[in-house]
């Protein structure tokens, strides 16, 4: 007295052959995503700059001969600086300047 089991259609299936363009296609897949998680991991070991104090730079709270903060490439809306710690001002000014280019 044994009974026949129905297995669902989902399991009846012959698992798939490895042919050669489902391996290419895997391994292009897995290359693509390891490029980028090496950008992704670059570009995070990149923006880790040192920042320094406000006495380092030499900042000062008004524009230096038309150069001030707002105009530096370092300076990140709306207060802050990829180089300095701290509020820095718009209008501010300190060593670490470089013009937008």
């Amino acid at each position: 007295m044994t009974k026949d089991r129905v297995v669902p259609a989902r399991m009846a299936r012959a698992p798939r052959a490895m042919t050669r363009r489902t391996v290419v296609r895997n391994a292009a897949v897995a290359l693509a995503m390891l490029a980028g998680g090496l950008a992704a991991a670059s570009r995070g070991a990149l923006a880790q700059v040192v920042r320094v104090s406000k006495a380092v730079a030499q900042y000062q709270g008004h524009p230096n001969n038309g150069q001030r903060c707002g105009l530096c490439a370092h300076y990140r809306f709306p207060f802050g600086c990829a180089r300095v710690r701290g509020f820095v001002s718009l209008h501010g000014w300190c060593t670490l300047y470089t013009p937008r280019g």
